[in-house]
């Protein structure tokens, strides 16, 4: 429930960035994922004011996603990721952040400094937005 005057933040991956076309999200914790205008459609059926805004990476947040994805790409290629869940949360937490975080200083970025400050929110530009975020009214 709203009340009047109101706003609700919704959000949700961007199909593109994690999905494609298949029908069913690769991620099994994604019910479903949408693109900019389904989602706009699916929140406009429910609420007046919808603006959709799109979730964008700045330099810091750009350099450690690419050391994760370089290291989810290591772990694949030596067949480790498929034992993951025989090693505990916190354990596996660890051992990930030792490679990204060498790597992300190498780049000259501390993984531990990142913040909300190291992504922007925009109206525009949403195709290439990883994260869509409804915000949604009640007026």
């Amino acid at each position: 429930m709203l009340r009047s005057g109101g706003t609700c933040v919704i959000s949700t991956p961007n199909k593109r960035w994690f999905s494609g076309d298949p029908s069913t999200p690769h991620n099994p914790h994604h019910v479903r994922e949408y693109y900019p205008p389904e989602f706009a459609s699916l929140l406009g059926a429910h609420f007046p004011e919808v603006q959709i805004m799109g979730q964008h990476e700045g330099v810091r947040a750009r350099v450690v996603r690419s050391a994760e994805r370089g290291y989810g790409r290591f772990l694949d290629y030596v067949g480790l990721r498929r034992l993951r869940q025989l090693v505990p949360t916190a354990l596996r937490a660890w051992i990930h952040s030792i490679p990204v975080n060498l790597a992300s200083r190498r780049r000259g970025v501390r993984p531990a400094a990142i913040s909300s400050s190291d992504y922007e929110f925009t109206t525009d530009r949403l195709n290439d937005a990883r994260v869509l975020l409804g915000l949604c009214r009640v007026p």
